[in-house]
């Protein structure tokens, strides 16, 4: 009601801008969201630090990378938003390969983040995260492991060096970071999830992943991955039925593609084969790159 007497009145307030922006996204008008971005800029109001990362994110939006970094810039540091907007400087000017703007305001974070343990947190993810997109694995896991020395407990850092650690085959590495996450939260679903998936899928330690995954589903008996998990596992110990059953209903809630290379693999094993390619065939329209997807199919389909 607020936004719409503003609209009324020719009043345009952060929150009445941040309200139309969150509208047109929603509804993915592009031209609607261009509109109100050259509304924005030529709006004579004092433009806040709320205003300021808003534009930022309108022009992301609009796919102006350039532009959002110039808005972002502008966030004062004495505002409350000055991190948020420079750690999208971060990522933006990464992505438009200018490494030094990236690398000097993330110097520049890490610098002011001081005693705050979730900002310092997200600086290291961050990093380690931008370095995996080039590839440069080795070098993302030095600095999770320079991000633990600091915050050793921190359960993100070690989540994700966990994660990393999978795709580096260093399977025991990852187990003991997730261990050391259940050992503090003996409930993290996500962390007992990941284990127990890890096992089933990696190892043939496999009544041992399934104890982990059950109490992963109780914690979060809704939850697509976890369901996922379990009848995978319930498919590496040979329960067919169940497996499709379960996996089904994980696809049903998530039709992402890992879950649908899981699916078509059991319908495969089960005989249903023609269900299994339009499984495949759907996900792979959705995410043609997907790895799991594609190592699937190459290796049943003739």
């Amino acid at each position: 009601a607020g936004a719409a007497r503003a609209l009324a009145s020719g009043k345009q307030d952060d929150v009445t801008f941040g309200a139309r922006a969150a509208y047109a996204a929603r509804a993915d008008d592009e031209a609607l969201l261009a509109a109100l971005y050259r509304e924005m800029q030529a709006d004579k109001g004092a433009r806040s630090g709320k205003r300021l990362l808003l534009l930022g994110q309108v022009a992301e939006a609009l796919e102006r990378p350039l532009e959002a970094i110039g808005w972002y810039r502008e966030v004062p540091e004495s505002d409350e938003r000055w991190f948020s907007a420079g750690m999208r400087i971060v990522v933006l000017a990464d992505e438009q390969g200018d490494l030094a703007t990236s690398r000097t305001r993330l110097d520049e974070l890490r610098a002011t983040s001081g005693a705050d343990a979730d900002q310092a947190g997200d600086l290291y993810l961050l990093e380690a995260e931008l370095l995996t997109r080039k590839l440069r694995k080795a070098d993302a896991m030095a600095v999770y492991a320079r991000g633990l020395e600091q915050l050793p407990a921190d359960p993100r850092l070690l989540y994700a060096k966990a994660m990393l650690a999978i795709e580096l085959d260093d399977i025991a590495g990852a187990e003991s970071d997730l261990r050391r996450i259940i050992a503090e939260d003996a409930d993290s679903a996500e962390a007992l999830n990941a284990l127990g998936y890890t096992l089933a899928d990696r190892t043939d330690r496999i009544d041992e992943a399934l104890v982990l995954i059950e109490k992963a589903l109780e914690l979060k008996p809704e939850e697509a991955s976890i369901i996922d998990s379990y009848g995978w596992v319930q498919f590496r110990l040979g329960h067919l039925d169940v497996a499709v059953r379960e996996l089904r209903r994980a696809f049903a809630k998530t039709p992402d593609a890992e879950i649908a290379a899981h699916l078509g693999e059991a319908l495969w094993a089960s005989g249903e084969r023609d269900e299994a390619r339009r499984v495949w065939e759907k996900a792979r329209r959705a995410d043609p790159d997907n790895a799991v997807l594609l190592e699937t199919i190459r290796r049943l389909v003739p």
